[in-house]
């Protein structure tokens, strides 16, 4: 290991460095020497030496030709005392470790945990139980011995540390059952001895998955509420640690519900946590601790924590539109900014530009389509027939058209070519989260089946529009959503009603109207 010093003073400053940046010593040894000289005013102080080390290559040592002969940028380094995988964690001795909740949501009824949300400080893990844990100050518990006396204590709804249930997955209204019920388990007393913390700029949340083989239940079940519950408490700037939790009692499609649908969530996950700047998954069954020298505490605690996901999801309790009972209300009213504020969120943590200031009022109009987006036979499209009726009928200087089969795309490669459409054509379900990175001002055309929904899940045979995810879409508001109708559906996957081909026309007609009037430069 090669370690440079820098003396901020003069002096020996500049014998010092030439020596040890010639020389491999071990972390030891520098610490030692650090104690020496703090002894000798004249030499060095540990408060005027600031330590690198080169970061380690994957592929092995680092070449020392990289290390520059001038003096680089020195960075302090705090050494950990090992990882919770691969995050780095550091041992600390507590005499009297306490914990704070913050729940929003309170409906005051039976039902209000389905509705709550939580931020915790202090919100650790007991390796040993496999449960989240908190733990009271002596003051959480004084006043618990003060409401305790009340005979009105019913009627007290205090910010203090009891048990208050969420849920930490989304759910649907076949869902709703105790089982689905958590809370972290609360001590009476605070936490004294050892313990390993994650690094303060974590955020720890456990969730529980839905669906997650699917990815738009991924993106807008698990993800989006994620992100929405860090910024109800202002963490959406910190760095996620997600640790899926594996429930006792599996509904049926939970991924956890069998080894093939773990293996098919698994293989979704790693495809879209770049979005959410998330290494990979883990859950609570894959918890590893690891620490040089034997581990000294089944304790480990992240300053800050969140759970709570229920009627963060963007359907609530219902059925995304597949049944009538989803047509009776809205949850994602007002919800536009959040939702744009989440576009951006993915966008940079692929490394991608965020949302223009402005919408892109220039010609020619860019249209993506998206070609098979689903597995569905009504939803199954390849649109080569519309994309050729459109290229004759508009000129290339106004209008220009791309065709891409997103599924056999990186997450990256998606965001990067919605992110610079004007008009996004998909059809319903699914596939459409594409269109969650198209810009503002920009234009969804969305081809959904007429006959795919359910008058109610009892009652089957009674058919009715499925506009699936109509919800989130209609109040994304950075973006403009068209609903069509599929109509039959040709063997190679094109559409026959001359009717939907010529309203998609005129969509297209009105956006390169838009652009080219003086009224909107």
């Amino acid at each position: 290991m090669r370690m440079q010093i820098r003396r901020k003073s003069s002096g020996n400053q500049n014998c010092w460095t030439t020596i040890l940046q010639h020389y491999h010593i071990g972390a030891a040894f520098l610490f030692g020497l650090l104690v020496y000289f703090s002894s000798n005013s004249n030499v060095l102080h540990p408060e005027d030496v600031v330590v690198s080390f080169p970061s380690a290559s994957p592929l092995g040592p680092s070449d020392s030709s990289i290390v520059s002969n001038n003096i680089p940028h020195f960075v302090k380094q705090n050494i950990s005392d090992g990882d919770l995988n691969g995050i780095p964690v550091f041992y600390k001795e507590a005499k009297s470790l306490f914990s704070k909740a913050h729940c929003v949501g309170e409906t005051f009824g039976k039902e209000s945990w389905q509705y709550r949300s939580c931020e915790f400080k202090n919100l650790c893990y007991d390796l040993d139980a496999g449960q989240y844990v908190l733990f009271k100050s002596p003051e959480e518990k004084k006043l618990d011995e003060i409401v305790d006396k009340r005979e009105d204590r019913h009627l007290l709804t205090l910010q203090n540390l009891v048990q208050r249930t969420v849920v930490l997955g989304a759910m649907n209204d076949r869902w709703r059952i105790n089982a689905m019920k958590w809370f972290p388990r609360i001590y009476d007393e605070p936490f004294s001895g050892g313990y390993y913390e994650i690094p303060e700029d974590f955020v720890l949340v456990p969730f529980r998955s839905y669906f997650a083989k699917n990815p738009g239940h991924l993106l807008w079940d698990n993800f989006l509420p994620i992100f929405h519950l860090l910024s109800i408490f202002g963490l959406e700037k910190q760095k996620l640690l997600l640790v899926k939790a594996v429930p006792e009692l599996r509904p049926f499609d939970y991924c956890d519900s069998s080894d093939i649908e773990l293996k098919l969530c698994r293989q979704m996950f790693e495809k879209f946590l770049p979005v959410m700047n998330h290494p990979t998954l883990t859950s609570t069954k894959e918890i590893n601790l690891k620490v040089s020298g034997g581990r000294k505490s089944n304790i480990v605690c992240a300053r800050q924590g969140a759970g709570g996901l229920a009627m963060l999801a963007d359907h609530g309790l219902g059925q995304h539109g597949k049944v009538a009972n989803d047509y009776h209300g809205s949850l994602n009213v007002g919800r536009g900014p959040m939702i744009r504020m989440f576009r951006d969120y993915m966008m940079k943590n692929l490394g991608l530009a965020e949302s223009p200031s402005h919408p892109r009022l220039k010609l020619p109009v860019r249209v993506v389509v998206s070609k098979f987006s689903s597995r569905k036979p009504r939803r199954s499209t390849s649109f080569d027939s519309e994309v050729e009726y459109l290229r004759g009928k508009f000129a290339s200087n106004l209008f220009e058209i791309e065709s891409h089969r997103f599924t056999y795309l990186n997450v990256t490669e998606q965001a990067e070519i919605a992110s610079k459409a004007d008009i996004m054509i998909t059809q319903a379900g699914g596939g459409a989260i594409t269109a969650m990175f198209l810009p503002p001002g920009s234009s969804l055309v969305v081809f959904y089946d007429e006959i795919g929904g359910f008058e109610d899940l009892n009652h089957k045979e009674n058919r009715i529009p499925a506009r699936l995810d109509f919800d989130l879409l209609n109040n994304a508001g950075y973006f403009k959503t068209h609903w069509l109708p599929t109509g039959n559906i040709t063997e190679d996957g094109n559409l026959t009603s001359t009717e939907t081909i010529e309203a998609l026309e005129s969509i297209i007609q009105s956006e390169v109207e838009w652009r080219t009037s003086e009224q909107f430069r």
